[in-house]
Parts: C-alpha cells; sequence; structure tokens
C-alpha cells in the first residue's frame, strides 16, 4: 500500500510541475504577443504620422517654429522647466528674442539672437553654424575663421554661403557681454543665447542653431554644423554634395553626413563627470549610431524632423548621441559616414573616378595659426599620381 501511495503521490507532483510549467509558459507567450502587437502599433502610428507630414497636412506646426516650441503634449506635472532669467546688459538684451527648447520631460525658456536682416538668407544655399565661446583662444580662432574659411577664396563661386558663431553666456569672463556686443556690431555674425555654456547642455546650443535655421532661414536647404576648432575647404564640400558624396545620398532626401561613431557604450562611471550617463537617463548598453559633431551636414527637412521628434524623447545630456542618435533615429533620416570628414589624414585618398580628393574638414584646430595651417593641408589635397 505504501508502495502504491508513493508512486500516486510521484506522479501527482509530476503532474502539478507540468500544470505549473504550462501556465509560465502561456504567460510568456501572451507577454510576448502583447509586446509584438504593441510595437505594431507603436509602428503603425509613426507610419502614420510620417504619412500625414508627407502630405503636408502640419505644415503650420512645422514650419512654425514659436507654436512647436510653446507647444506642452505632456503634463506640466512630469516636465522640469529651466528659465534663463538673468538680464544682459540694455544693448545685448535689446537684440533678443524668446526661444523654448521642448522634450518630454524637460523644457528650456531662454532667449537667442534676433536676426538683424530679415534678407539675410535669401538666394543663400547654406548656412554654416560653428560652436564657439567666448573664451580668449575661441575668439582668436573665430577672427582666423572669418579671414580663411569663409574668406570668398575658400567659398564655392556659383553659391552663397552665409555663417553665424553660436556662443552662449560666459561669466568666467567678465567682459565678455561686452565682447560679443563689439563683434556683432562689427560683424554682424554672432548668434548669442543667454543660457550659460556648459558641456552637458550643449543640447542648447544645438537647438539654438536648430530654432534659428528654421525661423529665420527655414528655406535654406543645407545646414551645416561645425566646432570652432574645425576647418572645412567649402568650395570642395559642394562639390561633394553634388556628387551626393560618391552615391551615399543617392535618392535620400533626409540624412546626417558626418564622421559616423558605431558600437560606442555610455559612459557609467561617475567619477568621469563629463560624459557620465546614468542607466535611469539612458537605459540601453549602446548608442545608437551617431555623428562626432566637429562636422555635420545636414538640411532644413532633417531638422523640422528631429525638432518635431524631441518633444516626444526624455533628454539624454549628451548632445550629439542625443540629437544625431537617439531622436533622429525617431525620424526617417539616417547618419552617413563620408571619408572626407574625419578628425585626421583621410584614407582612401580621393574619389571613385579619382577627380575629388576626399579631405574637407581637419579638426583639433587648437590655435589661430592651426586653423590656417590644417586648411593649407586640406587645399594641398590632390588626386595627381593616382
Amino acid at each position: 500500500m505504501m508502495v502504491r501511495d508513493l508512486r500516486v503521490a510521484g506522479k501527482t507532483g509530476m503532474l502539478n510541475v507540468i500544470l505549473l510549467f504550462a501556465f509560465v509558459a502561456g504567460l510568456w507567450v501572451v507577454n510576448v504577443s502583447y509586446y509584438y502587437q504593441r510595437r505594431e502599433y507603436l509602428m503603425a502610428m509613426a507610419n502614420h504620422f510620417l504619412a500625414t507630414a508627407k502630405r503636408n497636412e502640419i505644415p503650420e506646426v512645422l514650419m512654425n517654429i514659436s507654436s512647436v516650441q510653446n507647444a506642452t503634449p505632456f503634463p506640466a506635472s512630469n516636465v522640469t522647466i529651466k528659465k534663463a532669467e538673468e538680464k544682459m546688459i540694455n544693448e545685448l538684451e535689446e537684440l533678443l528674442e524668446d526661444v523654448n527648447a521642448t522634450f518630454k520631460n524637460y523644457q528650456v525658456i531662454y532667449k537667442m539672437s534676433k536676426s538683424s536682416n530679415e534678407s539675410f538668407c535669401e538666394g543663400a544655399d547654406a548656412v554654416v553654424y560653428v560652436m564657439t565661446m567666448a573664451d580668449e583662444g575661441s575668439t582668436l580662432r573665430r577672427q582666423a575663421m572669418r579671414e580663411v574659411v569663409f574668406n570668398a577664396t575658400n567659398l564655392p563661386a556659383n553659391m552663397t554661403i552665409r555663417h553665424r558663431f553660436v556662443m552662449g553666456k560666459f561669466p568666467a569672463r567678465a567682459d565678455y557681454q561686452q565682447i560679443l556686443l563689439n563683434e556683432t556690431r562689427e560683424y554682424d555674425d554672432i548668434l548669442f543665447y543667454n543660457v550659460d555654456e556648459h558641456y552637458r547642455e550643449n543640447y542648447i546650443k544645438w537647438h539654438t542653431m536648430h530654432a534659428w535655421h528654421m525661423r529665420h532661414c527655414p528655406n535654406v536647404k543645407h545646414f551645416i554644423k561645425m566646432d570652432d576648432d574645425t576647418v572645412a575647404d567649402f568650395d570642395r564640400t559642394f562639390k561633394w554634395i553634388e556628387r551626393k558624396f560618391d552615391g551615399l545620398l543617392e535618392g535620400k532626401e533626409k540624412y546626417f553626413v558626418c564622421h559616423r561613431m558605431r558600437g560606442y557604450s555610455p559612459v557609467r562611471d561617475r567619477k568621469n563627470e563629463r560624459w557620465y550617463i546614468p542607466v535611469e537617463e539612458f537605459g540601453e548598453s549602446h548608442w545608437p549610431d551617431y555623428c562626432f559633431g566637429y562636422f555635420v551636414l545636414t538640411n532644413n527637412d532633417t531638422i523640422t524632423d528631429i525638432m518635431t521628434a524631441q518633444q516626444n524623447i526624455n533628454l539624454v545630456h549628451m548632445d550629439d548621441c542625443f540629437l544625431t542618435g537617439i531622436v533622429r533615429r525617431a525620424t526617417e533620416a539616417d547618419v552617413y559616414d563620408f571619408y572626407g570628414v574625419r578628425s585626421g589624414i583621410s584614407r582612401p585618398r580621393c574619389s571613385k573616378d579619382r577627380e575629388l580628393p576626399y579631405m574637407m574638414t581637419l579638426t583639433n584646430a587648437k590655435t589661430a595659426e592651426s586653423v590656417r595651417s590644417k586648411l593649407s593641408t586640406i587645399k594641398k589635397r590632390n588626386c595627381k599620381g593616382m
């Protein structure tokens, strides 16, 4: 009798295990099914939005930057709002206009330079935005860039290229406001925003460029962002644009052309204050493809999509990774790696037909003299003897 009872108990226990396993497997199937249904739903919604945008049913939202920036598509209680309220000197304050940078969980309310000339972008083919600061080294590099990089001899003869130097507040230098005012009066090429310069807040500098471009130059197709320690041969750059970068952009309407970064991970070490990103801010183990931001070429359609998409994405304090990676992947734009955008000597040397050198930019020009010498290095690059 005892043996039979043990056998029955054993069979009952095994049956319970089987039933438990089936129950868990059922839950897993339900969850997986829900995941894929949810993913398909989100993809359908995204495709619906993109299709709507393509039909031009929402031009007022996309082209009227003030309406985009003042929108609040989320509960105000869930949003951190930062306001730049410190007044500038009167002469500088009078040159500013209101602007908002809106993200899903964060909003910055601040001011940036007005356009001093409403016809500034009429007939322009591109605007180049240079990220800079008011420190002495940057001031000297700006002057060198005006003399050589934005000199007519470095620009395509058949195109109109405009530029703006973009900088924020720099209280470490007591006279920075007067420096900005003096340069604005003399050169009229400063785009100022009234937020303190800080590496982790460079996303505001990016947003300032985007907002200013779409507010004052919405019909200028080409948008180029570069750092003030970077030089470019713009005549060669536009020859590459005409060639669609050796076919990279063939059939592409929205894009980022740059030195692409792929497979990089966020820095999780708190000691590295400049680049530290906690898991709570960005939980993925790797960044999506993004641009090494010293030189980035895109267009107004891409910027429009970026400014719209960022409103539904939580802010991550790593500007290149955030805007050209995380936000960008929520749009139709892709990142295209081009040999001519490199921090050093590019390989291969020339185009497929061996007529045009790839090299069109160099970076790490930390002095005014280096700005001149690196541009000279680019111009000496040729395809002879290949």
